[in-house]
């Protein structure tokens, strides 16, 4: 827990000085799952020797459209070999809300979340860049759905998160089967999660005895990480509330914080030390915890944190 202050100074470091020198490669790659043929994106910097950590990217209801290859890319300048998958087939993308309802819809009521996001991650751990060993899924929105359900399905990832994801509780017969640690970023104004629905995840993970950790951020909306939603007429999707600070912050560490327990073996607990504290919460958003408007709330398992989390 107390490496990751040094791990995030670290990254500061590298970030000065090495992400310039990166050499990000970047292709698709075909694979199929249940019959449907799929074509993911992968990054990595080929500037860097040998395998390293791979993370599962799973993109929003909108496909795998140039948001999630960009966040794929970031993850390649940090140093990580990043696969974003392929949910629809054929590498479809739309802007049309309705239609990504459709193929969402088709997916999670398929059951088709876990099983065709562990065909992408078997994909990633076929590739030469990547360590087998430390492999984390992260999502977005209807991806964070995603990871989840892998997750469930008991794919011993060392990293599970979700970015403002469509949360929902695992089923009971899934409880036995979790082996992965869980972050969820959750927005407080977001209108697509219910209250009760956050304290049946918590209820059922403690009651797996799952490592989970959450942050909660204060005003943030749906889909805050992104500045492009501030262009949709929905008030839910806004970045930044009419009079308010802006929320979630620098998202490249947002990422960084988030796939650390890759390199760590898992998520920080808080015991409500300060430098606990600033491992738990500075490493995972990048933000000054001393300074840090708004500031998030959260849990370690099933207990809040104290002040210096919220004021």
């Amino acid at each position: 827990m107390h490496d990751l202050p040094r791990l995030a100074f670290a990254f500061a470091i590298a970030a000065a000085c090495g992400f310039a020198q990166a050499k990000v490669v970047t292709k698709s790659i075909a694979y199929e799952q249940g019959g449907q043929k799929l074509e993911g994106y992968l990054a990595y910097d080929d500037a860097k020797s040998g395998a390293r950590p791979g993370v599962l990217v799973v993109p929003e209801w909108w496909g795998l459209n140039d948001y999630v290859k960009s966040r794929a890319r970031q993850l390649a300048e940090m140093g990580y070999a990043a696969f974003a998958a392929d949910m629809y087939g054929d590498a479809k993308v739309t802007r049309d809300p309705k239609q990504a309802q459709e193929w969402s819809s088709a997916v999670g009521n398929g059951g088709l979340m876990a099983p065709r996001s562990k065909a992408a991650l078997e994909v990633l751990k076929e590739q030469p860049q990547t360590d087998k060993s430390k492999l984390a899924a992260i999502g977005f929105c209807f991806g964070g759905s995603t990871v989840l359900q892998l997750a469930y399905s008991g794919e011993p990832l060392a990293a599970t998160v979700t970015f403002h994801g469509g949360l929902m509780a695992p089923k009971e017969e899934q409880l036995s089967q979790i082996k992965s640690p869980i972050l969820i970023l959750h927005g407080a104004e977001d209108g697509f999660v219910k209250p009760e629905t956050m304290d049946q995840v918590r209820t059922s993970l403690d009651k797996a005895k799952v490592d989970w950790y959450m942050v909660t951020y204060a005003n943030a909306v749906h889909a805050s990480l992104e500045s492009r939603r501030q262009q949709l007429q929905d008030p839910r999707h806004r970045l930044q509330r009419e009079g308010g600070a802006p929320l979630l912050g620098r998202d490249a560490g947002l990422l960084q914080g988030a796939v650390q327990a890759l390199e760590v073996g898992g998520f920080p607990r808080l015991t409500g030390e300060l430098e606990d504290m600033q491992a738990g919460v500075g490493a995972v958003h990048d933000v000054d915890v001393a300074a840090a408007r708004p500031r998030p709330r959260c849990w370690s398992g099933s207990r809040p944190c104290t002040a210096p989390c919220v004021t």
